[in-house]
Parts: structure tokens; C-alpha cells; sequence
């Protein structure tokens, strides 16, 4: 009697979540026509280009490198990496910054031109640094730039979902 109420009740939990439209994070509905797609870095950090290639593939996408070759263009137009002091020390020393990695891009079809206008990401982070290990904090600012770098890939996946549907 217990196990048929708590089957019902997983059945049921299972069901309400499907039925409000919850997601897994990161789980992105790309349409199967966007394939054949190259990724082109005018002014950017060349180091995103690797992860957007990769997260097309991970999602079962051609990525192509001839760009003539390709049906769509994923174009990184710029990037940026800004530090802005949010908190310092009493000795006037800068001890908390947010950092803010911007991109800017566009989606283009190969041969017919934009897709969509150009489109803006914005990932912030908090930065705390401690001036008894400046090297350390280096470390952190450095894997802190890739995470977000990171994320905002995952954020221009869900845009071109959006973009394309």
C-alpha cells in the first residue's frame, strides 16, 4: 500500500515538472537546422572559439572551418574582459572587484545575410582579493575570466535557439 502511494507520488512529481517546462540547466533546444555552421572571431579572445565549436558539437552540429563551406555564420564580433572596484581596504587598496565579460554577436545565413541583429552577452562575476596572496588571486581572476567565458557560450547557445525557432 505505502509503495503504490509513493509510485503515485513520484508519477506524479514527474509529470508536474515535465508539464511547467523545467529544463536541466544547460540543456538547449537547438533547432537541426542550424548545421553546417562555421564560427568566425573578428575581435575577440581567440580562446572562444574552441568552446563554441565544442558545445555545437556536444549538441550534434556540424561545425565547419571553411566558412564557405558553411549554411550559417556565428559571428564573434568582440568581446571584453572589465574590472570595476566595488569595495577597498582602509588603507584605500582595492579589495573586491566585479569583473564583467561582455560579447557581442550575430547570426548570419552563408549567403542571405543576418539573421537577427547583433546581440549582446553579459556575464558579471565577484572578485575578493587578498592582498597576503596576490598570486593566487591572479589564479583565481584567470579561471574566474574562463568560467565566465564558459557560461556566456552557453548563453549565446540559448540565444541562437531562440534566434533560429
Amino acid at each position: 500500500m505505502i509503495d503504490c502511494i509513493n509510485r503515485s507520488w513520484c508519477i506524479g512529481l514527474i509529470i508536474l515538472l515535465s508539464g511547467c517546462g523545467f529544463h536541466l540547466r544547460g540543456s538547449i533546444e537547438l533547432p537541426k537546422k542550424l548545421d553546417h555552421i562555421a564560427v568566425i572571431v573578428r575581435d575577440a579572445h581567440r580562446e572562444i572559439a574552441p568552446l563554441i565549436r565544442d558545445q555545437l558539437r556536444a549538441y550534434h552540429r556540424e561545425v565547419v572551418d571553411d566558412p564557405a563551406a558553411a549554411k550559417y555564420w556565428l559571428v564573434i564580433e568582440h568581446d571584453s574582459l572589465t574590472q570595476n572596484i566595488t569595495g577597498i581596504s582602509s588603507s584605500t587598496t582595492p579589495r573586491q572587484y566585479e569583473l564583467l565579460y561582455t560579447v557581442q554577436f550575430k547570426l548570419q545565413r552563408a549567403r542571405a545575410g543576418d539573421l537577427a541583429t547583433e546581440e549582446k552577452i553579459f556575464v558579471t562575476r565577484a572578485l575578493t582579493v587578498n592582498s597576503d596572496r596576490i598570486l593566487g588571486s591572479n589564479d583565481e581572476e584567470a579561471h574566474l575570466a574562463q568560467e565566465m567565458r564558459q557560461n556566456a557560450v552557453v548563453m549565446i547557445l540559448e540565444r541562437l535557439g531562440a534566434i533560429t525557432q
